[in-house]
């Protein structure tokens, strides 16, 4: 890892309180993607010590809120395209890399502000074969992680937002511009392996088939109330996500005017 292609790079966004993550995602990184030729920078807030060669590690100073702190690492990157991934979600394929290659390329030719993952591809126009842009209109146009322009991702960032706030209220500051897409192929097959602060169960039982060492611990995981709750929302986003957005968002805005009185 770390020889530079190009004007891009890869940025693990993280924190202090997760930092118990990084041994497996490096672990998982270099295993599944073990000639990386990008730049890797791991940011965080005051904690250094990655344990990983090669990998730079950005501190924001004292974590104020996720936004402020995301906006300090970004000050401090000179990679005009980001791949953005978060220290939870961990690779469990080998990586493939003459996509990513080709998706940093088309940032480039098209003048692509962000490209995020999805097969969720109904209601917008096509860019090409394997592409759509995101309508202006349409929710979560906005995505923490994939291929960003980091210019881009700095004017969206406002302080004091969470990741989610940023996600909904970024994706309405983004409808003044074009080149927003979605990519129907998967470079990077990811598992989410905390929730809230918990582990997931069913990543931590996937993981260790897989033969994954899970480093040591004390976070706890997703169990009881807490955890069916968290299995019955991702199967209703996942149901949810079928339906074109246009119906998605004229449905919440009847079910608005039903229950919302002013």
């Amino acid at each position: 890892m770390g020889q530079q292609i190009g004007d891009c790079g890869i940025l693990v966004l993280s924190s202090d309180h997760y930092r118990d993550l990084w041994g497996i995602f490096f672990r998982e990184f270099q295993r599944r993607w073990p000639c990386c030729g990008y730049p890797v920078y791991l940011g965080s807030n005051t904690y250094s010590e990655s344990g990983v060669e090669n990998v730079t590690v950005i501190l924001s100073g004292e974590d104020r809120d996720w936004s402020t702190s995301f906006q300090k690492i970004l000050e401090q990157i000179e990679e005009t395209y980001l791949l953005v991934l978060l220290e939870d979600l961990i690779l469990v394929e080998d990586v493939d890399e003459e996509t990513i290659q080709n998706e940093f390329q088309l940032m480039k030719e098209k003048h692509l502000h962000h490209i995020q993952f999805t097969n969720q591809l109904k209601g917008d126009s096509w860019c090409d074969e394997q592409h759509m842009f995101i309508d202006k209109k349409a929710p979560y146009r906005v995505n923490v992680c994939g291929f960003w322009k980091k210019q881009t991702l700095q004017n969206l960032l406002i302080c004091g937002e969470s990741p989610w706030n940023f996600e909904i209220m970024g994706s309405y500051r983004s409808a003044y511009m074009d080149g927003f897409v979605r990519s129907k192929k998967y470079p990077l097959k990811l598992i989410n392996l905390v929730e809230k602060g918990k582990f997931l169960p069913a990543s931590m039982r996937f993981l260790q088939n897989q033969s994954t060492e899970v480093l040591p611990s004390e976070r706890p995981s997703l169990s009881g109330l807490s955890y069916v709750r968290s299995v019955l929302a991702s199967f209703w986003f996942t149901v949810i996500a079928q339906i074109p957005w246009q119906w998605r968002v004229r449905v919440m805005n009847f079910l608005r005017k039903i229950f919302i009185s002013y």
